[in-house]
């Protein structure tokens, strides 16, 4: 079964861009080391430096802690919390 996800599954998204930007950084560490590198991987490593920063622009563009504060505020507070089994098993 192959599950496939809209635009909208934005964790999955944002997943897929940090693996991607992991992936480019070790190239563009590569490209960059000390040593002698040819003209055509000075320009790779040019184009991977600017590829970086603008996936790095577009995966902080649509970023906002406004949902997971959201969510921390919606988790009971400690004192809500009971001790003892008798009381857990009252939780709904």
């Amino acid at each position: 079964m192959v599950k496939l996800y809209g635009m909208q599954d934005y964790g999955t998204r944002l997943d897929h861009m940090m693996d991607l930007q992991d992936l480019w950084s070790t190239a563009y560490a590569m490209l960059t080391t000390k040593g002698w590198h040819s003209i055509p991987e000075k320009v790779q490593a040019r184009e991977l430096e600017v590829a970086l920063r603008l996936l790095g622009n577009y995966m902080t563009f649509n970023y906002s802690e406004l949902g997971l504060a959201r969510t921390i505020n919606d988790l009971p507070k400690a004192e809500d919390i009971p001790e003892d089994e008798e009381d857990l098993n009252g939780i709904k």
